[in-house]
C-alpha cells in the first residue's frame, strides 16, 4: 500500500487536566506517524455525568450526539494536536455521558461511548481505513460497533489492570466478549495479560499478539552517574494502594534509616484528596515527612529531567501490565529496582540484575534490601547498556513499524474477503477543510463553561493550568469561581432545590416496580419531581441565557453564537434552549477539549516561548474524570 493508512485511534490521551494520562496511546500514535505509512487521529473520551431523574439525564444522553455531529461536520471538534499531546497527530477530546438513561443500562459506559463516536465520524465524514482502540471497555467495546457499522476492521490494544472487574461484571464481560470477536486483532502489551485474556476468553486465542508498548527513547538524554544525586530515589505515577504507594514508603523509612542522607521523589498524584491526604499522614507516622516530596504531575519534559537527575528508579507496584516509566528510566541510563508485578518483570527480563533489582511484591523489607544493595552498586551499571535494551526491545521505530505490519495484515485479509475495493471507510471524501491535518477550528474568545455540579467542579478545575481557565465565563451556582474572567452565580436562595435535583437516583421514582410495590409514594415522588423541575430549570437556563449575554458584551457581537462548554448532563439541559434559538453552540467537549482549543490558539505565544509552568502544577488529590484506575 502507498498511500498512508487512516486510522483513528480510540483511548486514553494526554490533556490539559492530566498531561500523563494516556501517555503510551499519544506515543504509539506519534510513533506511528512518524513511519509515513499511517495518518493517525485520535478521539479521546471526556466523560461527564448525567443529573437528575430518568428523564432529564435521557434527554441530555439523547440531545449530546447531535451536538457532537454537528460540532464535528462544522468543523468545530478536532485540533491539530492536543494539548501535551505529540505534533502532527490530531485529536478530539470528546464529550461522553456517564451514567444510566433510558436505553443504557448497566453497561451504559460502552453505549454513551459508542453513540458519541458514532456522531463524531458520520459528522466529521473522513475517510477511515481502520479503528484502533486502546483498553477493551469500554473504549473498545464502543469502537467494536462503531467500526462494524462503518464496515471497517477494528485493532484492539489490552493495557488495563483492571481486567479480573470488569470479568466479574456480566454487562461487562458481554460487551468485552462481543468486542473481542469483532476484532481482527487483539494485542496485548504483555505476556501476563495476554495470558489472562486468553484465560478468560479462549475464542480471542487465535486473533491474540503481544506488542508492547511504545518507548520514545528519544525523550530521555542518557545521563552518566556522575551527573545523577546518588541519594535521590524516584517515582512517577499514580500514588494508589495498587501501585504500591504503602509499600514504597514504608520501604524509604528503612533505606532512610540506614543511609540518612537519601531523599524519595513521588512525582504524580493521588486520585482523591482523602487517598492523597492518607500517604502524607502515612509519611508523618514513619517519621519520613521532610525526605519525601509529593511532587505534581509533570509533563514529558518534566518526567525526563527527573529521570535525569535521580540516582535510582523504584517501582514498586502490586499488577503492571507493561510498566513504561520503568522502561524510560531505564532509557535514561538510571537502574531500576523493581517489584515482580508482571510488565515490569517483562521490562527487566530474564537477568534483571543487569539492569537493577527485582523483587516480590508488597514485601517492604525486600524492597528496602534491594534499594540499599542497588545504590551500593551504583556505579558497576552501563547507562548506554541500560538504554540500549530498551531501544531494541521498546524503541518507537521497531514497535510502530510492527503495528504498520500489522494493520496491512489486517487490511489485505479484509480486502481479500470482499470485493469493495479499499476495506470499508467512513462516508464521505477527505478534502483540504475537512482532512483532520487541517487548521485548527476557529473557537470563540472567551468561552462559556457550564457547570451547576458545583462540586463536580471545584474538584477539576485545580487540576486545569492558569491559561485554560483564564478566559472562561463559568456559570454555575455557590458563589464566584477563582481563577476564571467572570463568574455567573445563580440565586443562592434557589441552592436547596438545585442540590435536591442533582441528587435523584436517576430512576425518577417512576419505575415499574416502584409503581406496583408503593402507588401513592410512586404519585407522591413523580409530582415531587415534576415540580421540582419546574421551579428549577428556568432559573438554569437564565442563567445561561446571563452567560451568553457577558460573551456578547465582551466581544461587541451580539449576533454571533457564544460556544457553550458543558461540564454535566444538567448542563446540556439548561443550554438547549439557547442551542435550538441559535444564540449558542455546544463544544463537543469540556474543559479537556477547551483545553486543546486554548493550547492551539489562545496561548500560542505562551506556548511558543515555553511558558507553561502553571500547566504542570495541578493540586494533588483531584479525582480525574476518567477511568477509575489507569493501566501501565
Amino acid at each position: 500500500m502507498t498511500e498512508p493508512l487512516d486510522v483513528l485511534v480510540v483511548g486514553w490521551y494526554p490533556s490539559a487536566e492530566d498531561p500523563i494520562a494516556g501517555r503510551f496511546v499519544a506515543d504509539q500514535a506519534a510513533a506511528l506517524a512518524a513511519t509515513g505509512r499511517v495518518r493517525p487521529w485520535a478521539a479521546s473520551f471526556e466523560p461527564f455525568w448525567l443529573h437528575g431523574d430518568l428523564s432529564l439525564r435521557t434527554r441530555a444522553a439523547d440531545a449530546w450526539p447531535a451536538a457532537v455531529r454537528m460540532a464535528a461536520a462544522e468543523g468545530r471538534a478536532i485540533f491539530p494536536e492536543g494539548a501535551f499531546g505529540p505534533s502532527g497527530v490530531p485529536v478530539v477530546h470528546l464529550g461522553a455521558a456517564a451514567g444510566r438513561s433510558a436505553g443504557a443500562g448497566r453497561d451504559n459506559e460502552a453505549i454513551h461511548r459508542e453513540r458519541a463516536l458514532q456522531a463524531l465520524v458520520d459528522g466529521a465524514g473522513r475517510h477511515v481505513d481502520l479503528i484502533h482502540a486502546h483498553v477493551g471497555y469500554p473504549e473498545g467495546a464502543a469502537a467494536a460497533r462503531v467500526a462494524a457499522r462503518i464496515g471497517v476492521p477494528l485493532v484492539l490494544t489490552e493495557h488495563a489492570t483492571f481486567l479480573a472487574r470488569i470479568f466479574a461484571n456480566p454487562a461487562h464481560r458481554a460487551r468485552y466478549a462481543e468486542a473481542v470477536r469483532s476484532a481482527a486483532r487483539v494485542v496485548a502489551v504483555g505476556s501476563a495479560l495476554a495470558a489472562q485474556i486468553r484465560a478468560e476468553m479462549p475464542h480471542a486465542a487465535p486473533k491474540l499478539v503481544v506488542i508492547p508498548n511504545t518507548v520514545d527513547v528519544a525523550a530521555f538524554p542518557l545521563q552518566g552517574p556522575d551527573d545523577r544525586d546518588p541519594d535521590e530515589l524516584l517515582w512517577v505515577g499514580y500514588r494508589r494502594e495498587v501501585k504500591g504507594t504503602g509499600t514504597l514508603l514504608r520501604a524509604f523509612a528503612r533505606v532512610r534509616a540506614a543511609r540518612p542522607g537519601t531523599v524519595l521523589r513521588l512525582v504524580g498524584r493521588s486520585t482523591t484528596e482523602d487517598e492523597e491526604a492518607g500517604w502524607r499522614q502515612l509519611a508523618a507516622e514513619l517519621g519520613i515527612t521532610a525526605a519525601v516530596h509529593f511532587d505534581p504531575p509533570a509533563d514529558r519534559a518534566g518526567v525526563a529531567a527527573a529521570m535525569a537527575r535521580a540516582g535510582l528508579f523504584v517501582h514498586p507496584g502490586t499488577r503492571e501490565t507493561f510498566g513504561i516509566v520503568a522502561a524510560e528510566a531505564l532509557a535514561s541510563g538510571m537502574p531500576v529496582v523493581a517489584t515482580d508485578s508482571g510488565g515490569v518483570t517483562e521490562v527487566l527480563g530474564p537477568d534483571p540484575g543487569a539492569l537493577g533489582a527485582l523483587v516480590p511484591h508488597s514485601d517492604p523489607a525486600a524492597l528496602a534490601d534491594a534499594i540499599l544493595a542497588t545504590l551500593a552498586r551504583r556505579r558497576s551499571f552501563d547507562p548506554a547498556r541500560l538504554r540500549a535494551h530498551v531501544e531494541s526491545r521498546y524503541g518507537a521505530p521497531a514497535v510502530a513499524g510492527r503495528i504498520a505490519d500489522l494493520y496491512e495484515e489486517v487490511l489485505h485479509e479484509a480486502l481479500a474477503a470482499s470485493s469493495r475495493g479499499r476495506a470499508g471507510g467512513a462516508p464521505g471524501t477527505p478534502d483540504a477543510a475537512a482532512s483532520p491535518l487541517g487548521r485548527a477550528p476557529r473557537v470563540p474568545s472567551p468561552a462559556v463553561l457550564v457547570a451547576f455540579d458545583r462540586p463536580a467542579l471545584d474538584r477539576v478545575l485545580p487540576a486545569c493550568p492558569a491559561w485554560l481557565l483564564r478566559d472562561l465565563i463559568v456559570v454555575t451556582r455557590g458563589g464566584e469561581v477563582a481563577g476564571v474572567r467572570e463568574t455567573v452565580a445563580l440565586d443562592p436562595r434557589l441552592e436547596p432545590e438545585v442540590a435536591a435535583l442533582l441528587a435523584w437516583s436517576g430512576r425518577g421514582g417512576g419505575g415499574l416496580r416502584s409503581l406496583v410495590r408503593s402507588p401513592l409514594a410512586w404519585l407522591w415522588r413523580r409530582r415531587g419531581r415534576r415540580r421540582l423541575d419546574l421551579a428549577v430549570r428556568p432559573a438554569l437556563e437564565s442563567a445561561v441565557a446571563a452567560g451568553i449575554a457577558r460573551v456578547n458584551a465582551a466581544t461587541g457581537r451580539p449576533d454571533e453564537p457564544a460556544l457553550l462548554a458543558c461540564l454535566g448532563g444538567i448542563d446540556i439541559v439548561a443550554a438547549l434552549p439557547a442551542v435550538g434559538a441559535g444564540r449558542a453552540r455546544l463544544a463537543p467537549g469540556a474543559l479537556r477539549w477547551l483545553g486543546d482549543a486554548r493550547w492551539s490558539l489562545a496561548d500560542a505565544s505562551a506556548v511558543a516561548t515555553g511558558d507553561t509552568r502553571d500547566a504542570l502544577e495541578p493540586a494533588a488529590g483531584v479525582e480525574p474524570q476518567g477511568p477509575t484506575e489507569s493501566p501501565a
